[in-house]
């Protein structure tokens, strides 16, 4: 089937009527994440049904846009102007998001071919946002052990490891309550560390009883 194509027939269908009141979504043509912009020649109109099965079009063209396939499983599900997809169509788009987190988990590839498919990374102001409203929120235990599961075995990049060290250096470190020596205790249970592992504790607990003894005698290291 040539998506494309119907997706080219239902943009300039709603190109070229006149909506009269009642609902309508403004659904960018191109979308910003493969290129598109806010100009109004690349917004159209179209009702929450059109709008939805926009997205489902686009994901068939573009299959390697993560953002695009969040997008459509974002608009599967239930709301106040539309109802869930029937369980075949709702199902290809739940698969399609597994594929794209997997991938993203395991750290996949993909070919140059298909790379300039994929949207552009979180600007710093939208990654602030985030940050500031998950800012001060507590998670279950259940949130934190799903959160475990899924980094297990991921191993971080350089970047990534310099960035935390970065976060954490110079951090005041609170005393551990029971529980969480607890947890800790239960967690690290017959584990075996590796000699590099050990010395780097070492190394950062003495930093810390120095630091500890430097601020309660008021002396500067």
């Amino acid at each position: 089937m040539n998506y494309g194509h119907h997706y080219s027939r239902l943009i300039e269908r709603a190109r070229k009527r006149v909506l009269c009141g009642g609902y309508f979504e403004k659904h960018h043509v191109v979308p910003r994440c493969i290129g598109g912009d806010n100009s109004s020649e690349n917004i159209v109109r179209l009702t929450a049904e059109e709008h939805l099965i926009a997205h489902l079009l686009l994901v068939r063209i573009h299959p390697l846009s993560e953002n695009l396939i969040y997008a459509a499983n974002l608009m599967s599900v239930s709301g106040v102007h539309q109802k869930r997809l029937n369980n075949k169509s709702y199902g290809w788009v739940r698969k399609r998001l597994a594929i794209a987190v997997g991938n993203r988990h395991r750290g996949k590839t993909i070919s140059e071919e298909h790379r300039n498919q994929l949207c552009r990374p979180m600007l710093p102001e939208t990654k602030a946002k985030i940050s500031s409203f998950h800012l001060g929120k507590k998670k279950s235990l259940e949130h934190r052990k799903h959160i475990a599961d899924a980094k297990r075995g991921v191993p971080r990049s350089v970047e990534t490891k310099a960035k935390l060290s970065a976060a954490l250096k110079g951090r005041t470190r609170e005393p551990f309550s029971d529980v969480t020596k607890a947890r800790m205790s239960v967690a690290l249970r017959g584990r075996v560390l590796s000699p590099e592992s050990r010395a780097k504790i070492s190394a950062g607990n003495r930093a810390y009883q120095l630091a500890k003894r430097a601020a309660q005698s008021g002396v500067s290291i």
